[in-house]
């Protein structure tokens, strides 16, 4: 009977450091996943917007649908492009990290998809089809918004299990970056 107890106890405690383990592991995952992979994809989405979003409601302004598309083809569907193909290559072991990556590229698919539809459209001239391009931008923009908060929904919810938090500081060249630490490891 002892020794049935002993073999009960021993798994238990076995399982247990297991799990800390595992836990340990995605701990770590994810906050490498945010302070590499993450910020990565922060700054390939940066790179060139401000100007090119610049240019894009200009053109929209000025109704030019022929330079609309040209931007698109041109800068906003090869960045988009990108950021898909990065997401894509990233490799995680955890399936927590996983699938809020596979979140983050769902989003980022759906965005390509709604600009290359854009390209397309515009490229044909349809003015009927146009104009009801233009009229799904509120709907496609807020299923894209909510794309994203169920991103940062799920980022939220792992923070909090493995109890980690985001601080900001500033880099080597001065910028400030938000960073993900162990809730004990702050400053």
């Amino acid at each position: 009977m002892n020794r049935i107890f002993n073999v009960i106890l021993f798994t238990l405690a076995l399982l247990l450091l297991t799990s800390c383990f595992n836990n340990e592991q995605i701990t770590e995952e994810l906050i490498e996943y945010h302070n590499n992979d993450w910020r990565k994809l922060q700054e390939i989405k940066k790179e060139n917007s401000g100007h090119i979003f610049t240019e894009y409601y200009t053109l929209a302004l000025e109704e030019n649908d022929r330079g609309i598309e040209k931007l698109l083809r041109e800068e906003i569907l090869p960045i988009q492009t990108e950021v898909v193909e990065y997401l894509e290559e990233v490799h995680l072991e955890s399936k927590e990290v996983e699938e809020l990556n596979q979140l983050q590229l769902e989003s980022g698919k759906f965005r390509y998809e709604v600009l290359k539809e854009q390209a397309d459209i515009l490229h044909d001239g349809n003015t009927k089809e146009i104009d009801e391009m233009y009229e799904r931008f509120t709907y496609y923009r807020k299923e894209l918004e909510e794309k994203y908060a169920e991103v940062e929904d799920e980022r939220e919810k792992l923070m909090e299990k493995y109890d980690v938090e985001l601080i900001k500081e500033t880099d080597e060249k001065g910028n400030n970056v938000i960073k993900m630490v162990r809730k004990e490891e702050r400053d």
